[in-house]
């Protein structure tokens, strides 16, 4: 017998002590389809890497809203308040001016972005898209960046504003976050050789007016496999404003951060599942949540037959749970808190939104 197939009995020897009766559980409590009964443009996506097609997120006050990319080039974001209640409250806004099925050609990568300001006064959604400048290239020189951005006033829940990132000197390899003091910050990169240096630099976009500060480049230098040293150009101190330190802000917003599941004592030693699995904790870290897949390999190609994410209680130290997916659609999931209780939102394809209470 393989190693491979020994694996996925263990896996699945696993999986079936999650539905072994126990108080901790995990309850479906509703589903909730974002744009009933209309189908609407057709969902873009990059023909190199189909990637992801939509991007989520849970404000403070507990509103749900879903980016979904369309092929039209407006793309749509839904809104959902009171997902507890039998008839929650649905809303859904057209943002015009994102990449369509026009810019698929080449297009390597496609992420969209929605983030929420600290005050919960807005939201950004984005879109970063990379191309090459043929189907065959392998040079990463050869590689364009683009991003989108528009901010949303979520009291009246209209768009204030859409930039795009074409003309502002970054580097095709891009990230886009939210920093802590609410500007929207594009970082890019372009590395010189394989061993050489790096090329950053990046851009903070003002909320909700979204123009552009000054743009920010510098290299970083590797001496060895552990140290590193960046050189700021003069005019990363004026891209960062008086409050920043160019140092401080390369720490605690530019680098990676590091894996926050790194450390988790409670999966030492522990045959659970979602110990072996690749997973997020609740902020609290009462409980976690993994992705599993069974797969079979057939000519050298690996075919999936069962998708599913394993919920873990801490408390418990023991997987409580199983939610399988549907086969052929790309799902993400959010955390909730509502009423002393902790929630799961499983959307998949940015239009089909399930709710489970986790209980341990």
């Amino acid at each position: 017998m393989s190693a491979a197939l020994l694996r996925g009995y263990s896996l699945l020897a696993a999986l079936a002590t999650i539905a072994h009766p126990s108080p901790a559980d995990v309850v479906k409590v509703r589903e909730i389809g974002l744009s009933p009964g209309r189908p609407g443009a057709a969902t873009f996506h990059a023909d190199l890497n189909p990637g992801t097609t939509f991007a989520t997120a849970v404000s403070a006050s507990g509103d749900f809203l879903s980016l979904v990319a369309k092929e039209t080039g407006n793309w749509e974001l839904y809104r959902v308040r009171n997902w507890l209640l039998e008839s929650p409250s649905q809303e859904e806004l057209i943002l015009p001016g994102f990449f369509s099925k026009k810019d698929r050609s080449n297009l390597e990568r496609l992420v969209p972005y929605v983030f929420l300001s600290s005050d919960g006064a807005y939201a950004v959604c984005a879109a970063h898209g990379q191309w090459r400048n043929s189907l065959y290239s392998r040079n990463r020189e050869t590689l364009r960046g683009e991003d989108v951005v528009s901010a949303v006033n979520l009291a009246t829940f209209k768009r204030v504003a859409t930039v795009r990132t074409r003309d502002l000197g970054l580097f095709p390899v891009r990230n886009i976050e939210i920093d802590r003091e609410d500007y929207i910050l594009i970082g890019s990169v372009k590395m010189d050789g394989l061993n050489g240096p790096a090329w950053n630099a990046f851009v903070r976009l003002a909320l909700p007016s979204l123009s552009p500060g000054p743009l920010c480049r510098y290299r970083t230098v590797w001496y060895s496999a552990a140290e590193k040293r960046s050189e700021p150009a003069a005019e990363c101190q004026a891209a960062l404003g008086a409050s920043n330190r160019f140092e401080e802000y390369l720490r605690t917003e530019l680098e990676p951060k590091p894996d926050s599941n790194a450390g988790r004592a409670v999966c030492k030693d522990n045959p659970a599942l979602f110990c072996r699995l690749r997973g997020e904790y609740t902020d609290d870290g009462r409980f976690g949540v993994g992705r599993w897949s069974k797969t079979y390999e057939l000519m050298d190609f690996d075919i999936e037959t069962r998708r599913s994410l394993v919920v873990f209680s801490v408390a418990k130290r023991s997987d409580i749970g199983e939610i399988r997916l549907s086969a052929g659609r790309s799902e993400s999931f959010q955390f909730a808190y509502e009423g002393g209780r902790y929630y799961l939102l499983v959307v998949e394809d940015g239009t089909l939104l399930t709710v489970y209470e986790l209980r341990d």
